[in-house]
């Protein structure tokens, strides 16, 4: 029989997981699915190291419950496999449950395991690590790192997290050298992204049209503003709309390399690193990651 892996982070989201783990065995007894549930500890590593383990036995599908970056840490087993992954998102942004479509109640997602339809999706890496919602350089790593020592897990604990952090960053120089460019650009963003969904989390928009399955990375660069513009850049954001800036831009890419002067902070999935290079490549490799989608995702 075949085995359905569910990794589970306990404090994703800072909610009870009693619930979804009493829904997780009540579907799988009564659908005779044999499982194992595998909870997190912190450790970046622990969630790959189980489910490499388990590689031996006939995998169905791994299951991540939690926010984008327990899924990261999940996917990072099963890339390049033919192992799908099913995601329960129960996390603060839910960026990629919410680009599939699929922001669900956990008992409309499990049926997935038996009726599922599996989609491509692309990955991203920086450099050697993984990215399948975003990565980032500028304010949103610095707002990453500031709002991980917040215990608070919510949006409105998030926004005032963004008006401090607003506050005390300062811009640093990047060098963004294109393969589709002659000439390296040289430039001091506010914000740099690259993004391989259409938002950061909680719906706050980078690209309504970006796809997971096109071989393509949204490069959003948000240039530096003066303080007058930043009650305006606020009323974007509180409406989930920062994609409609006048100082945002978006260069659609398949790889690029990026130099920084200095070690930079910067985000994988909304989890804050502290870098040990100044030199980056940036990629995407299509169709990398095979994903579950339950009936009731309408996503095309």
């Amino acid at each position: 029989m075949s085995l359905v892996l569910f990794i589970v982070n306990p404090i994703a989201g800072k909610r009870n997981k009693f619930l979804v783990i009493r829904e997780i065995k009540h579907f799988c007894a009564k659908n005779n699915i044999d499982y194992d549930i595998f909870y997190t500890t912190g450790n970046r590593t622990d969630s790959y190291e189980y489910i490499k383990k388990h590689f031996d036995k006939d995998l169905k599908a791994v299951v991540a419950v939690g926010g984008d970056g327990t899924i990261n840490e999940v996917a990072k087993a099963i890339v390049n496999t033919n192992v799908p992954l099913l995601i329960i998102p129960k996390g603060s942004g839910n960026g990629m449950a919410r680009h599939l479509r699929m922001l669900l109640p956990t008992k409309d997602i499990l049926p997935a395991l038996i009726n599922g339809r599996i989609i491509d999706y692309d990955v991203g890496y920086l450099n050697d690590q993984i990215f399948l919602c975003n990565a980032g350089f500028g304010f949103d790593a610095y707002l990453a790192n500031y709002y991980s020592h917040h215990t608070m897990r919510k949006f409105l604990p998030y926004i005032f997290a963004g008006i401090k952090a607003l506050i005390s960053y300062k811009p640093h120089r990047y060098t963004l050298k294109l393969q589709v460019e002659s000439s390296n650009v040289i430039f001091i963003p506010f914000l740099l992204t690259f993004a391989n969904i259409n938002q950061y989390g909680y719906g706050i928009t980078i690209n309504p049209k970006a796809r997971t399955d096109d071989g393509k990375l949204d490069v959003a660069i948000f240039r530096p503003f003066k303080w007058y513009n930043v009650p305006h850049i606020v009323f974007l954001f509180l409406r989930k709309q920062l994609d409609k800036s006048k100082f945002h831009t978006i260069i659609r890419i398949s790889s690029c390399n990026i130099e920084s002067r200095t070690k930079e902070f910067y985000h994988i999935d909304g989890e804050p690193f502290e870098s040990i290079d100044t030199v980056f490549n940036i990629r995407v490799e299509k169709g990398a990651l095979h994903c579950l989608l339950p009936k009731k995702s309408n996503y095309i």
